[in-house]
């Protein structure tokens, strides 16, 4: 999985002093909203790199290492979303640079790392963010679509933490990022869906997913978060699930589902 991050190691909000919080002076920005940085919902958001606080936002994901340069950048991140009940159009990734790898040929740690985000993040926890927005646009034209994102962190303030965090539930899995709008209102959402059927385990050859059907269609879900995890092992072509809970993005061309734990895989007969 390639995810979209443009930071640039010029930026003051790569090396914020030690201790930062988003009240800092260095971090402190403009207040706004997910909602108002994601249209349609936000209508037109603030222009790209530009700095901004949200507050009071809900942890959906884990902090998860986004993307590994042996002896460069190590870029760590989180989905977040205005509120506990996800509603279309009200999450974003999240992403700032950690570490750098220690050589060349040593990829950046898992966990750790730094980031400016704690290293426990956990969905359900409540934050405040103090970031850059960027309305990244893949550069292809073949399939490119815009993904709103968070990036050069400043500081993320945790104020609490176990909030009862609420899917959009009931979707069909062919149903998903599936509209005309640009971005779509499902990306970054935490979804769960209606039953799907595996067709098709590797698409890839590379186990980084597996291919389900549903009633209108299929999507790719993303084996990114569930393989850091211990014992798993991908499913068999023809395995049925009740319902499959994750993080809806669009990446590589595809629209998939990105479950955060093996727990978010109901299977069903």
């Amino acid at each position: 999985m390639v995810f979209a991050s443009c930071s640039s190691a010029g930026d003051p909000d790569d090396n914020p002093p030690a201790g930062a919080t988003v009240d800092s002076a260095a971090c402190l920005h403009p207040n706004t909203t997910v909602a108002a940085l994601v249209p349609p919902a936000g209508g037109i958001p603030p222009a790209a790199d530009t700095k901004v606080t949200v507050r009071g936002v809900v942890a959906t994901s884990a902090k998860f290492l986004v993307r590994s340069i042996p002896g460069n950048g190590c870029v760590y991140g989180f989905w977040a979303s205005d509120g506990a009940t996800a509603q279309p159009s009200t999450a974003i990734l999240v992403t700032g640079r950690g570490n750098d790898a220690p050589n060349a040929t040593t990829p950046c740690p898992v966990t750790g790392g730094g980031g400016h985000i704690p290293d426990d993040l956990a969905a359900g926890d409540l934050v405040d963010i103090s970031a850059e927005y960027i309305g990244y646009r893949a550069p292809t034209t073949r399939c490119s679509r815009a993904v709103p994102q968070l990036e050069d962190l400043c500081a993320v303030d945790r104020r609490a933490r176990g909030v009862a965090v609420t899917a959009l539930a009931n979707l069909d899995v062919g149903d998903l990022g599936d509209d005309a709008a640009d971005p779509s209102p499902d990306e970054a959402v935490l979804v769960t869906t209606q039953p799907a059927t595996v067709t098709d385990p590797d698409p890839s050859h590379d186990g980084s997913a597996f291919t389900v059907m549903g009633a209108h269609g299929a999507l790719r879900v993303s084996t990114l978060l569930l393989a850091r995890g211990p014992a798993w092992h991908g499913p068999a072509a023809a395995a049925r699930f009740t319902s499959l809970t994750g993080i809806v993005y669009f990446d590589n061309c595809h629209w998939q589902l990105v479950p955060r734990a093996p727990a978010d895989l109901v299977a069903g007969p």
